[in-house]
């Protein structure tokens, strides 16, 4: 599956020119790596289930801001037209709202994810001194 990320990534660069995507995607992948090598079972399971969430999330977001209604709330043709006026044709680029929307969802909904359902890491919890008595 690395190889497939891999030649993806390698596409993107050389199409868009962009070295910066290369170095993005080794550092990622070095931390991911090293989480790897260095982590308990326990810990790679905790961690896979939040990329499972998080990837689930972020589908459902970008799903939504799709086939949902997702209303102007000022950034109108008008806006757009001043802003941002060489604009693609993508739907995100069209009705850039709709981005903006799938953003929120996906953020809200993680911090909800990680408040009410992952709840916190190991790694993450220290012990005061009032959970030593």
């Amino acid at each position: 599956m690395n190889l497939f990320y891999t030649v993806m990534v390698v596409a993107f660069a050389y199409t868009l020119e962009s070295i910066a995507l290369l170095w993005i995607f080794a550092a990622v992948s070095a931390g991911r790596l090293l989480a790897a090598l260095t982590h308990s079972s326990a810990e790679q399971a905790e961690s896979q289930k939040r990329i499972g969430i998080g990837m689930l999330l972020y589908l459902l977001a970008v799903m939504g801001s799709v086939f949902l209604p997702i209303p102007e709330y000022g950034i109108n043709s008008s806006v757009l037209a001043e802003f941002y006026p060489q604009r693609g044709s993508g739907l995100w680029e069209r009705q850039p709202e709709r981005a903006i929307a799938a953003a929120a969802a996906y953020f809200l909904l993680l911090g909800l994810c990680e408040l009410f359902i992952l709840g916190p890491t190991k790694a993450s919890y220290s012990p005061s001194i009032s959970d030593e008595s």
